[in-house]
């Protein structure tokens, strides 16, 4: 209890905020998981004369929880057009950018199950069907018909090009 006590007396927050930081904390990107680390060190500088020597783990994640705090609190106000500095936009800016580019760059990484699909199991079927004639949409529907795969043309056409380069670029068939 003890324990508890002095978390709270540092950051001033309860157990349940303490808590939303936590999934807070979880559901950022790397770039704002480094940017709270930084701004915890910042926090330790400018607490560390007032705790003297009781400087420890508690001491630590109170900071942390404090960092996560602030970091919440200025992405909620610049949401709600609240008096924010320009230099306090100007970071939650830069921090919503690096997160949405990390988000882009992963979902260009993850292909769809649909795409894998293709590569992986259709991808000789679709070029035989295309050798002997086939439009787009009849390999399509052959495709549903008999191998259970619901793909519309327009989409097994541009998988199945992006796929051919990719294979052409690195020497395969």
């Amino acid at each position: 209890m003890a324990q508890i006590d002095r978390i709270l007396e540092i950051t001033g927050l309860n157990l349940e905020k303490r808590a939303q930081m936590a999934r807070y904390y979880a559901s950022m990107p790397d770039d704002d998981r480094i940017e709270a680390h930084r701004l915890q060190g910042d926090l330790i500088r400018q607490y560390r004369s007032e705790w003297k020597g009781k400087i420890d783990a508690d001491f630590f994640y109170g900071l942390l929880c404090l960092a996560l705090w602030k970091m919440q609190w200025t992405r909620e106000a610049l949401s709600k057009k609240s008096a924010l500095t320009a230099e306090e936009a100007e970071k939650i800016t830069q921090r919503r950018l690096s997160s949405f580019k990390s988000i882009q760059i992963e979902r260009k990484r993850k292909a769809s199950r649909k795409a894998n699909i293709i590569d992986l199991k259709l991808y000789h079927v679709v070029t035989k069907l295309r050798s002997e004639g086939l439009s787009w949409r009849q390999v399509s529907e052959y495709l549903a018909k008999y191998h259970k795969t619901n793909i519309s043309h327009a989409y097994l056409r541009d998988v199945y090009t992006r796929k051919t380069t990719e294979r052409e670029q690195r020497g395969q068939k």
